[in-house]
């Protein structure tokens, strides 16, 4: 936000400035469902995961879309964000991109949906 400053904040209120969500996807190789079990399996992990490097989570669920050569892939996926401070995410960013790597891999994804600050990555 620029050019704004937020009221002011009453003593013993919490800053958490560095935004974080990842898009946990229901399918793998591209357009296949997954079972529930592993769904729960993979949101759990991540609200896990972002919980310890940043201090909690908000888990939504939305439906997402997106190309996949000449076909738009259209999923249920689940918006894990968590808010932070600079310090924890400075000092968990390395451990976020790997763990990411892995669930790519591991989930069979073309890619993950990675937000930070309000920018959209694809990894």
């Amino acid at each position: 936000m620029t050019n704004i400053k937020p009221f002011k904040m009453p003593k013993g209120t919490t800053h958490l400035p560095v935004e974080t969500a990842v898009y946990v996807p229901t399918t793998t190789s591209t357009s296949k469902s997954i079972k529930a079990n592993e769904r729960r399996k993979r949101i759990t992990e991540t609200r896990r995961i972002l919980s310890n490097f940043f201090g909690g989570y908000t888990q939504v669920r939305a439906t997402g879309g997106y190309v996949s050569g000449e076909k738009v892939i259209t999923e249920t996926i689940y918006k894990v964000t968590s808010f932070g401070k600079k310090d924890k995410f400075n000092k968990n960013k390395n451990k976020l991109r790997t763990w990411l790597l892995q669930k790519k891999k591991e989930w069979g994804q073309e890619s993950i949906g990675y937000e930070q600050e309000g920018d959209m990555y694809y990894i």
